[in-house]
C-alpha cells in the first residue's frame, strides 16, 4: 500500500512540473521526465517504511503533511518555477532534448522541491513533538 501512496504523491507534486516539461516534441526527452519522477517514489518509501518501522508516528505524520503541503504550494507557482529555473542552468549546457537532459532536469527539481519537503517535515516534526510534549505534562 505504501508504493500507491507514494505513486500517487508524487505525482500530485509533479502536476506544475509536467505543464512546464515541454512534454510530446521528443519521446525520450518525455522518457526522462517520467524515469526522474519515478526516482523519488521508492525514497519516499523508504523514509515512510523506516518511520512505521521505528514506530515514529510523529515523522510519519509529518512526513505526509508535508507532502500534501508542498503539492498545494504549487497552486503559488514559486517555489516550483524557481525549482526548475535552478535545474535548467544547471542542465542547459549540456542539451536541449534527449532522455539525459529530461531526466537530470527532473531529478535537479525533484532534489530541490524535496528539500522543500524536508523543511516542512522538520518544522512539522517540531511543532507535533512540542504539542506532544505539553500534552504529556
Amino acid at each position: 500500500m505504501l508504493w500507491v501512496k507514494w505513486t500517487a504523491l508524487v505525482w500530485v507534486n509533479a502536476i506544475l512540473g509536467l505543464v512546464f516539461a515541454n512534454l510530446g516534441n521528443d519521446w525520450s526527452y518525455d522518457l526522462g521526465v517520467i524515469l526522474g519522477i519515478c526516482i523519488f517514489i521508492p525514497i519516499y518509501v523508504m523514509i515512510d517504511n523506516h518511520a512505521i518501522k521505528s514506530n515514529n508516528h510523529i515523522l510519519q505524520k509529518s512526513l505526509l503533511n508535508g507532502v500534501i503541503i508542498r503539492a498545494m504550494t504549487q497552486s503559488i507557482g514559486i517555489v516550483d518555477i524557481w525549482a526548475g529555473l535552478v535545474a535548467t542552468s544547471m542542465v542547459g549546457t549540456i542539451g536541449e532534448g534527449g532522455l539525459f537532459v529530461g531526466f537530470a532536469l527532473t531529478v535537479i527539481t525533484g532534489i530541490i522541491l524535496s528539500g522543500v519537503v524536508a523543511i516542512l517535515t522538520g518544522l512539522l516534526v517540531l511543532i507535533m513533538t512540542a504539542v506532544k510534549h505539553k500534552k504529556s505534562h
